[in-house]
């Protein structure tokens, strides 16, 4: 039943971006989750409110997305092969956040 907020995380990589067990419910905003075999693994009730953040998987938009500018569209990071995730001009992640904030790590 864990309710915690994660905000301007950058997931990249991994088998999931985030896991979800148990009845929790995070509370998802201006984060990256890119090149991970899917963003979240959900179980035992579990339901992640995402907003202000770029998914990958354009098909799961509508499942996280709460009206709250959910995309998933290239991030544009500098060079996503050698870990370097600041966002190049022009990213949809710039300015995009909560508060007009940028998405992704800081």
């Amino acid at each position: 039943y864990a309710a915690p907020t994660l905000k301007n995380l950058t997931i990249v990589g991994n088998k999931y971006g985030i896991e979800c067990n148990s009845n929790s419910k995070p509370n998802v905003y201006n984060c990256i989750m890119w090149n991970n075999e899917t963003p979240f693994y959900v179980n035992g009730g579990a339901s992640p409110e995402v907003s202000y953040s770029l998914l990958q998987d354009r098909s799961l938009e509508s499942s996280y997305d709460k009206g709250n500018n959910v995309y998933s569209q290239d991030p544009m990071f500098m060079n996503l092969y050698q870990n370097d995730f600041s966002l190049r001009s022009g990213s949809p992640c710039i300015k995009s956040g909560k508060g007009n904030a940028n998405m992704g790590s800081e």
